[in-house]
């Protein structure tokens, strides 16, 4: 088994945790520095698009897959998009996460809003993009096992 290949739920995981950490961690330096959090989430899903699509030399592709006109044209199957490059339409699922965890962060602040009542929403977000991004419609619950949830997420 490859270290980083794109073919194991665990490394997909790995890169969807990484990515909502990393905005999640952006955020809250957004609101104390001001920054442009557009243009930061643009060039972050950019690079995380560039993963699955087989462009970052520190992740192992999985051939006939993580390849442009592959990848893209699954996704756009699934969810219609009105982009036509492979990487803007990776890109633009990416996006779509990015707001989806946003509604369910936003969600989980809101007071009164018991834990019980979002953590299973938020791994099953992870669930969802998981399999869009592996070319499968569902992925079984079992990939919790791999740590979908952790504190930073």
């Amino acid at each position: 088994m490859m270290q980083n290949s794109l073919a194991f739920q665990p490394v997909v995981f790995e890169v969807l945790r990484d990515a909502a950490d990393s905005l999640l961690r952006h955020c809250d330096n957004h609101k104390r520095k001001g920054t442009d959090l557009d243009d930061w989430m643009m060039e972050l899903s950019g690079k995380v698009a560039d993963i699955f699509l087989g462009n970052n030399e520190n992740y192992a592709a999985e051939p006939g897959w993580n390849e442009p006109g592959k990848i893209d044209e699954w996704i756009v199957s699934q969810i219609p998009m009105g982009v036509k490059s492979p990487k803007e339409r990776v890109q633009m699922l990416i996006l779509q996460f990015f707001s989806d965890l946003f509604d369910l962060a936003n969600f989980a602040n809101t007071p009164g809003v018991l834990d019980e009542q979002w953590k299973s929403s938020w791994t099953q977000c992870f669930i969802d993009y998981c399999g869009l991004l592996m070319g499968v419609p569902e992925i079984e619950d079992e990939t919790v096992a791999f740590g979908a949830l952790k504190q930073d997420s």
